[in-house]
């Protein structure tokens, strides 16, 4: 007899998990949104007119490693250039380094962009589709008129002390190989007390890599560049932690959070911000072993915790959060991994929803790729 009753409630209970198999993704479905997202999804870039001509920072977020991240870059940068006279890219690199890489689009010196790229062996910055997007961005301003050039500059702090020191012999044409004597100098060029700070910069994030003082780092990186290059609009795209408009449960302020609501921001409430996610794709992830540099592929269903999303199914998907009766604009609709409970909507956070299908992982320049097992 207790045979029989251990067997019907293996049974019982092997029928109980495949019905919350079978159930328990519906339980996760609102048709609402759903409904929403299938009727605003388009396929191609194309901003609501009213953002376009509103905004003066446009920042679409990525997570690092995925091939498909330069496209969307160039696609984007291009378009607002079209559409809007977007002209000033902000990347997620350092300044020195921004700096040779626009001496490159101005030059086409392959010399220059080959150097830059050898301070970020090992990282998810040294790969085939980075290193062509600047190739790509070169030859995009040769065929467009000087007012429209794409300029560049680099946002973010320094993260290479060879890119620090080839920037400065190459700015003053000189030749030395201390950064302890950039540190230590006075100056009174702006770009290189600039360069100091940011030097500065790399000294307080590494030991510890305080993710919170590196956005604010960035800000101020912005406001010396409003000043100093007279940037009024821009287009950026940036590794997701950066990109959020408002603070998160874990009271993070993100370099776009800083943008849009900093007193002295110069672009204060004119953020206009697109979340990228990911779905049934691949990205790289840079590692050091006994110091060698290596990259280990990663093969990821989907990068939310929702399945709302699974309803698009087209490479591309972008969806406006503001339209009509959208849910997105009236409550907290949170598709992040990482979980967020605070009164907001999801719209102050970010405006605009991309969706990427199927994307391969990046390709790295500089070692071979092991498959996620």
């Amino acid at each position: 007899m207790l045979c029989k009753i251990k067997f019907k409630e293996i049974i019982a209970f092997i029928v109980m998990l495949s019905l919350i198999i079978i159930l328990y993704p519906q339980k996760q479905i609102n048709s609402h949104e759903v409904a929403y997202l299938q009727k605003n999804v388009q396929h191609e870039i194309s901003l609501n007119e009213q953002d376009l001509q509103s905004k003066k920072a446009f920042i679409v977020s990525e997570l690092h490693g995925f091939k498909e991240n330069t496209l969307i870059r160039y696609k984007f940068l291009s378009y607002l250039n079209d559409n809007r006279g977007i002209n000033v890219y902000l990347g997620e690199i350092s300044f020195s380094s921004g700096y040779l890489l626009n001496e490159y689009l101005q030059t086409g010196n392959i010399l220059l962009l080959d150097k830059v790229f050898s301070f970020y062996k090992g990282s998810t910055f040294c790969t085939e589709e980075e290193y062509q997007f600047y190739q790509d961005l070169y030859k995009y301003n040769q065929n467009i008129n000087n007012q429209k050039k794409i300029t560049l500059y680099g946002i973010d702090i320094e993260h290479s002390l060879e890119s620090a020191l080839y920037f400065y012999n190459y700015y003053t044409k000189t030749n030395i190989n201390d950064i302890n004597q950039i540190l230590n100098a006075k100056y009174f060029d702006p770009l290189l007390i600039h360069l100091q700070n940011n030097i500065h910069y790399y000294h307080v994030f590494y030991p510890e890599y305080n993710f919170q003082k590196r956005d604010n780092f960035m800000y101020h990186n912005y406001l010396f560049l409003h000043k100093h290059y007279q940037i009024d609009c821009f287009f950026s795209q940036l590794g997701a932690k950066h990109s959020f408009l408002d603070i998160t449960s874990d009271k993070y302020r993100s370099f776009a959070y800083y943008l849009n609501h900093s007193l002295d921001s110069p672009l204060k409430g004119k953020v206009l911000s697109i979340h990228t996610f990911y779905k049934d794709s691949a990205y790289i992830e840079a590692y050091k072993f006994k110091q060698q540099n290596y990259y280990k592929e990663h093969n990821i269903k989907r990068t939310y915790q929702t399945n709302n999303l699974d309803c698009l199914n087209n490479k591309w998907n972008l969806i406006n959060l503001e339209e009509e009766n959208s849910p997105f604009n009236q409550s907290l609709v949170w598709y992040n991994l990482e979980s967020n409970n605070l009164p907001r909507k999801t719209t102050d956070y970010y405006q605009y929803l991309l969706l990427i299908n199927n994307s391969t992982h990046a390709n790295p320049l500089d070692n071979f790729v092991k498959a996620d097992n």
